[in-house]
């Protein structure tokens, strides 16, 4: 009897032996698979988390951006074509801004230019006036006054660009002068243009410029006696005494009421050196 119990005991261990040692494998590869699925998932909401975190700061980015055009202070008054009250001084460079006339009329602003002496031996002055003349600004209120005549209430081209060349001209102040031609367009500087800009500075202190301009130009030596006068100066400038000499010979014949000069040259020229 215990010999059969002991057979009992040996089969039924065998028996479980064999079981757990067929399922055992089964477990593993199913805790395997389990694994994969869970990694594979794990990946996916990684992924997942990802594009909506990407999408999130695209969001924010977009906003912000839109925040801030909303905020921009855009000047879409600024015209395409040429304003001869323009002038190329920014702001952040000194000038004296976009708005710098405010609601003064047109008329006003041409009597500041005409009517104020800008001559100065002040350095403060002089950088205050060429600010003035080159700042980049909206130009006045157009305002016709009635019972105005001349040349303040002049609605004639270029009628601004005019007072500030003459200004600056006035002053000395050649750079600003041809930084401010430079930046005209090409369709405006035409010969009439140049021949305009000539005789705004021809009290210019600029005494090269005008010489320079004087010797190419072509004009009537019967009509032009002021700038006949004028070439003489710069002849005499270069020390081309004869050829002054000869000039003045030619200009006593031509016109009477030039002797006062004529004689007053001829003095120096026989003493150039007093």
């Amino acid at each position: 009897m215990i010999t059969k119990k002991y057979l009992f005991v040996i089969f039924f261990s065998f028996f479980c032996t064999n079981l757990f040692s067929e399922e055992a494998p089964k477990k593993i590869i199913i805790l395997e698979e389990n694994l994969e699925l869970e990694k594979v998932d794990v990946e996916q909401s990684e992924k997942k988390s990802e594009s909506e975190n990407e999408a999130n700061l695209e969001e924010v980015i977009s906003d912000t951006e839109n925040e801030e055009n909303k905020n921009l202070i855009v000047i879409d008054d600024i015209p395409k074509e040429f304003n001869d009250w323009y002038g190329i001084l920014p702001s952040e460079e000194g000038g004296l801004g976009w708005l710098m006339w405010g609601n003064t009329n047109s008329f006003l602003a041409k009597n500041l230019l005409e009517r104020t002496n800008f001559s100065t031996q002040s350095p403060t002055l002089f950088k205050l006036t060429s600010k003035i003349l080159m700042s980049r600004a909206q130009k006045p209120k157009e305002k016709n006054l009635e019972g105005i005549n001349g040349s303040l209430n002049d609605g004639s081209e270029l009628k601004y660009l005019k007072a500030k060349i003459r200004i600056l001209s006035d002053i000395g102040d050649t750079a600003n002068i041809n930084k401010l031609i430079d930046n005209i367009p090409l369709e405006i500087k035409d010969d009439n243009f140049y021949n305009l800009i000539f005789n705004l500075r021809i009290s210019d202190k600029d005494i090269p410029y005008i010489c320079n301009e004087l010797q190419k130009k072509k004009f009537d030596v019967k009509e032009d006696i002021e700038k006949r006068k004028t070439l003489i100066a710069c002849i005499i400038a270069k020390r081309k005494y004869s050829q002054a000499q000869l000039a003045l010979d030619l200009l006593e014949n031509d016109s009477v009421e030039s002797l006062s000069f004529i004689k007053t040259v001829r003095k120096f020229l026989e003493e150039p050196s007093a």
